[in-house]
């Protein structure tokens, strides 16, 4: 853990996406933090989200908070308690909250992983009311839970025992798969009719679930497989960025810089080279590119395909620690001091 206890701001911006000038920037608590963080991280981790009118944004152990979207006027907070989690039996490690909440339905849900008292809960996005909770009996994991919507919705979470699905409207789990690791970041999500997942310490195999399931989708005791997992690769998967699917491929990278590219279909390693970077933020695509923003300040673009390459790389002068966001053609890229709004060029 990083010794930083002096006092802090905490405060969420709106900026105009088309000049970057600050349309509102509203404080929404200040003193001295009540957990530990990681050299790495900062004390405001998770990405902010929204439904077009409401946003939400966890401030680690400050608390969850809901503005007005328009006038960033405060409407609601939620003390979630400390925000701890770490190395698991590990009560000293402190390496500070990252899952971010999820929006549907009129009801915004948190992940809250730490040491002890660890719990999945929905609360209205109106009002901040609690609407259910499900405690977590886990080793602390730093994956945001994926929303998805289809013949039948479902919360999708990773934990450090088991991945589970839970029935949003009131918490009840549907299915689990045991995968007990340590120290998951990558957040799971669906592609096609498969849930893939990913993570713990350190390059550990991806998973592959057909979706749908009900009850408990382990691997029983002594087998390799089971009828719901679709594959597991082998081990190599990334440990703090999520992967992300292009067509039938999945790009991923590690934090040491290796890059890789896996079957979707089979789970077959394809391709992996070492990268001049190191990374944290996960990669984004679009228009037949991988963007990759590294930890020294590079952000990578590398054409996708069978055989990948490397095709840009631009010196943002300072650390590029969050993922990437794509909006409208424009590329949106933060550094610890700067937010780029980057679009293609016309010229080579």
């Amino acid at each position: 853990p990083a010794e930083n206890d002096t006092e802090h701001v905490w405060a969420v911006l709106a900026l105009d996406k088309s000049d970057g000038k600050v349309l509102w920037q509203t404080k929404t608590t200040a003193g001295t933090p009540r957990a530990g963080r990681h050299p790495k991280s900062s004390r405001a981790n998770p990405t902010p989200t929204t439904d077009g009118k409401t946003v939400v944004a966890i401030v680690g152990s400050q608390g969850m908070f809901a503005l007005d979207a328009q006038s960033g006027e405060q409407l609601w907070h939620v003390d979630l308690g400390v925000l701890d989690p770490g190395l698991y039996k590990d009560p000293t490690s402190n390496w500070g909250h990252a899952s971010s909440p999820v929006i549907h339905d009129g009801l915004v849900f948190a992940q809250v992983d730490r040491h002890a008292g660890s719990f999945l809960a929905a609360y209205e996005v109106r009002t901040g009311k609690e609407v259910w909770r499900v405690d977590r009996v886990e080793r602390p994991v730093w994956a945001t839970p994926t929303m998805h919507i289809g013949d039948r919705e479902e919360l999708i979470v990773v934990g450090g025992e088991y991945a589970r699905g839970y029935r949003p409207s009131d918490g009840k789990e549907l299915w689990r798969f045991k995968d007990p690791q340590q120290v998951k970041t990558p957040t799971p999500f669906v592609v096609g009719d498969r849930i893939v997942f990913a993570g713990g310490y350190r390059g550990l195999p991806l998973y592959a679930l057909r979706l749908g399931g009900s009850g408990d989708l382990s691997v029983p005791e002594g087998a390799d497989s089971s009828e719901h997992l679709l594959w597991r690769s082998e081990p190599g998967g990334p440990y703090t960025s999520t992967p992300i699917a292009v067509g039938d491929r999945l790009y991923f990278v590690r934090d040491t810089g290796v890059f890789s590219v896996i079957d979707l279909d089979s789970g077959e390693f394809l391709h992996t080279e070492r990268l001049e970077e190191t990374f944290s933020a996960s990669p984004v695509a679009s228009d037949g590119h991988l963007f990759l923003a590294g930890e020294g300040g590079s952000l990578l673009v590398v054409e996708t395909g069978a055989k990948p390459k490397v095709v840009a790389t631009h010196d943002m002068a300072q650390p590029l620690m969050a993922t990437p966001a794509i909006s409208d053609g424009v590329l949106y890229v933060r550094g610890r001091t700067t937010l780029w709004a980057l679009e293609k060029s016309s010229r080579e």
